[in-house]
């Protein structure tokens, strides 16, 4: 698990108002052969003013500190953007406060008794933060991926409905214009002989171009109404 730590020098902040705790927290890390950078804070103003300013890799906070508690650190740390994983190394808090702490959000938690487990609850708590954070990122991309698909479906109805439109104004201006016209000639074809068999065909003809002229209107409905406003 050690090996889920980054490569390059792990950068941490320790929140600690035991200088002795410190020192332990700083051989443990370096007997498991990790590069690392340690920062150590005892105050929750020096803590505030590191992570507002600076970026770490993860950070390690002692429970019960002097007039505060990680979990005022936590709550400063948890509205920072893009913030590291927080882990909990105390003594004895007991198993309900730190599951409680936990579900706050807090990485981990591990013993000062248990030292020699640090790098390992450390690489581990990195490893799900990491996990979590690809996630968050994968989720964020597939819903701008939604949002676009949905902008293109909307664009490519309006693109549809406005093809609609220009047909629907060319069947009624050019096409429906055009029978009526062709009707009309016929109609004084029939009117202007006295053949009665040019006088049935012209009738029929007229009949015929007054369907075409219905079946043009008939198209060109649904086609303005589709379009009208709501």
């Amino acid at each position: 698990m050690v090996n889920a730590i980054p490569d390059h020098p792990l950068k941490i902040l320790h929140l600690e108002d035991s200088l002795a705790d410190h020192g332990l927290a700083k051989t443990a890390l370096r007997r498991s052969g990790m590069t690392f950078t340690l920062q150590h804070v005892d105050t929750l103003d020096a803590f505030q003013t590191l992570t507002t300013s600076e970026p770490f890799d993860i950070i390690l906070a002692d429970y019960h500190l002097a007039g505060f508690t990680a979990l005022d650190a936590w709550r400063h740390v948890a509205q920072l953007p893009q913030h590291p994983p927080f882990v909990l190394l105390s003594g004895a808090i007991g198993e309900t406060a730190a599951v409680d702490a936990m579900r706050l959000g807090i990485a981990d938690y591990l013993s000062k008794g248990d030292m020699v487990r640090l790098p390992h609850v450390m690489a581990r708590a990195i490893e799900v933060h990491e996990a979590r954070r690809m996630r968050e990122h994968a989720i964020a991309e597939l819903a701008a991926s939604q949002r676009h698909l949905a902008d293109l479906t909307e664009h490519l109805q309006t693109s549809i409905e406005r093809e609609r439109a220009a047909i629907a104004r060319e069947i009624h201006d050019d096409i429906g214009g055009a029978l009526t016209a062709v009707r009309f000639d016929i109609a004084w074809i029939g009117r202007h002989t006295h053949d009665t068999a040019i006088q049935e065909h012209a009738a029929a003809a007229a009949d015929m171009l007054q369907h075409a002229i219905g079946a043009s209107q008939r198209i060109m409905t649904p086609m303005a109404r589709s379009n009208s406003p709501t």
